[in-house]
């Protein structure tokens, strides 16, 4: 039930951006699941001590898995490698902890939790979005 991890994690708006340690009030995984998913207030704790703009590269996994080699490329220009240095396509080629393929867990959900989801997450993905300039538009 979202209503109990929601009942756990402050309401204020952008109370991460408050001073203060953020901790980690789940330890049940499908509570932590919700928490897990709070991704500006997780990379808000790497602001506190790297500017964003040079030192932190948000990559969606939605880009990754749709286009992995250019993905693989921008990341490796990010950190100052050349993508000529090394095959991307062959690595991204290989799977690394490979999962079974299912329907996924989005496919089991119905509509109405999955826009209670949508609803609870916007905006915290708004906040994403403006902190690190990444379109997540089709997570809302």
């Amino acid at each position: 039930d979202l209503a109990v991890a929601k009942a756990q994690i402050p309401s204020e708006p952008n109370w991460w951006e408050a001073k203060g340690k953020i901790p980690c009030p789940f330890s049940n995984d499908w509570l932590n699941s919700v928490w897990s998913g709070l991704y500006i207030v997780h990379l808000s704790r790497w602001l506190r001590s790297f500017p964003q703009s040079t030192n932190i590269k948000v990559v969606l996994s939605d880009r990754f898995f749709a286009h992995p080699a250019e993905t693989v490329a921008d990341v490796l220009d990010f950190v100052g490698l050349s993508p000529d240095e090394m095959d991307v396509t062959k690595v991204v080629a290989q799977a690394y902890n490979a999962a079974p393929k299912s329907g996924g867990a989005a496919s089991e959900l119905l509509p109405d939790t999955i826009r209670e989801l949508a609803d609870y997450f916007r905006p915290y993905n708004l906040a994403l979005e403006r902190t690190f300039g990444v379109d997540v538009s089709e997570w809302y």
